[in-house]
């Protein structure tokens, strides 16, 4: 979940243009042109603001930070906000749900002039207050659905704003009021009691044909989310870490993207450039070839785990020389770097010394190297030109530690309702009975003598 406190510092990248078009490395190899260039599409942005929580003057402050930002009539920016009773004054102190059409404010003042609309769609009146669910999927479709209708354009982004707890959710479905936190997913909805889990987030956003769909929320780059919306949107963009409650700067974002010739990287390159936090992007359509290269290094490194001394240095390796993230609250889960291992593995030295044979390590170095491979071909990011995505390794407890078992809804074939990564991967998460040869089946629950 976001981090609440003061937004972490960080410096406007110098842009230093040498010509028509120039390279922006830091954003993962994403090219911003000048501002000569012909700008073409349309867009219209979304932020689905789920702050019915301690979030609500952080998004009240988002707002502010579209309201000052300059941007021309190509871009049109809308959110819906839900705010909370309980934890910001200002404005007003209203606390309902509002559909509101981003105005810029030539003052930057603190008060939001942004302008009110009905949604006929989510019964919304710019005169009554409403109250609507945040975490109902439905509520988030609706909102996306009326919006594409209404506001015509050639290009649609939608921002998921909120908490944030990558894969985690309850199978059956508890409320915020009776649940243990760390089930929880994403659009914490205090009023309601309730939060959308990751697979209502695929249900939700099922066929809506967008062009990127970014999470300002913590942990909204792990794998196990963005497979599960990988036929959503063109490009999915998020942060495998945890992040500060304040998010990214809207008004970096959206004077970056003015100052492009609005194609869908350009975006993407704008969130990256606005956010103060790791951050990627990726080409959706990647997803599935690199769940495929997961799975196949899974499975020969599964493979080559024939007794204990293996075993234990190879757990060891995962947990102190992978890189990984974790929240620095607890219970959470530690999520590793798909590219830290791809990138360690590949190396055969590496894999010798984890005491694989020859023809061992050779198999998994190649198995690695295509992962790796997979990954520079997927996106990019704000730390380098690679996509920087997290995959859940295990579940940290109450006491702070490693716990040696996963979730039903992390073991294949445990429950009924899972997370589509959970159902088609063969080489990294459990199986029901755990007599596969996936990597977390044989570290967590295979016995050597």
């Amino acid at each position: 979940m976001k981090i609440t406190g003061m937004k972490l510092a960080a410096k406007l990248l110098c842009l230093i243009m040498t010509g028509s078009l120039f390279l922006i490395s830091c954003s993962g190899a994403v090219t911003q042109p000048a501002k000569t260039f012909e700008k073409s599409k349309t867009w219209t942005i979304m932020v689905y603001m789920a702050a019915d929580n301690n979030l609500e003057g952080d998004a009240i402050d988002d707002i502010n930070e579209m309201e000052n930002a300059a941007f021309d009539d190509s871009i049109r920016v809308v959110a819906l906000l839900d705010r909370s009773e309980s934890y910001d004054k200002s404005n007003g102190d209203w606390s309902d749900t509002r559909f509101l059409e981003i105005q810029r404010d030539p003052q930057q003042s603190d008060l939001l002039v942004s302008k009110r609309v009905s949604c006929t769609a989510l019964g919304i009146s710019a005169s009554e207050n409403t109250e609507l669910n945040m975490a109902n999927p439905k509520t988030l479709r609706t909102f996306v659905e009326y919006t594409k209708e209404t506001y015509e354009s050639d290009c649609y982004a939608l921002i998921i704003w909120g908490h944030g707890n990558g894969w985690r959710y309850d199978d059956n479905k508890k409320t915020l009021l009776t649940e243990k936190p760390e089930t929880r997913s994403f659009a914490y909805d205090e009023g309601n009691g309730s939060y959308m889990n990751v697979i209502d987030l695929g249900e939700a956003l099922s066929g809506l044909s967008l062009d990127c769909i970014a999470f300002d929320t913590c942990f909204g780059a792990v794998f196990e989310c963005f497979y599960q919306i990988k036929d959503c949107s063109t490009y999915l963009i998020g942060s495998p870490d945890s992040i500060s409650s304040k998010g990214m700067n809207y008004t970096r974002l959206l004077e970056s993207f003015s100052n492009s010739s609005y194609e869908p990287l350009d975006f993407c390159s704008s969130v990256l450039r606005s956010s103060p936090y790791e951050a990627t992007w990726v080409k959706s359509d990647s997803l599935s070839n690199l769940k495929d290269s997961l799975d196949s290094f899974g499975e020969t490194l599964g493979r080559a785990i024939d007794k204990k001394e293996v075993q234990l240095k190879l757990f060891n390796c995962f947990t102190s020389t992978i890189k990984g993230w974790q929240a620095p609250s607890t219970p959470c889960d530690l999520y590793l770097d798909l590219y830290s291992i791809g990138n360690w593995f590949s190396d055969d030295k590496n894999c010798a010394e984890l005491g694989l044979s020859m023809e061992q390590a050779a198999i998994v170095s190649e198995k690695a190297s295509e992962l790796r491979n997979q990954l520079l071909f997927a996106g990019g990011s704000n730390r380098g030109n690679r996509a920087d995505i997290g995959v859940l390794f295990g579940e940290i407890n109450q006491e702070k530690v490693l716990s040696t078992v996963h979730s039903d809804s992390y073991i294949k074939g445990k429950i009924n309702n899972q997370c589509l990564f959970v159902q088609e991967s063969c080489g990294w998460v459990p199986a029901k009975n755990h007599d596969s040869v996936s990597v977390l089946d044989k570290l967590f629950y295979t016995s050597f003598s």
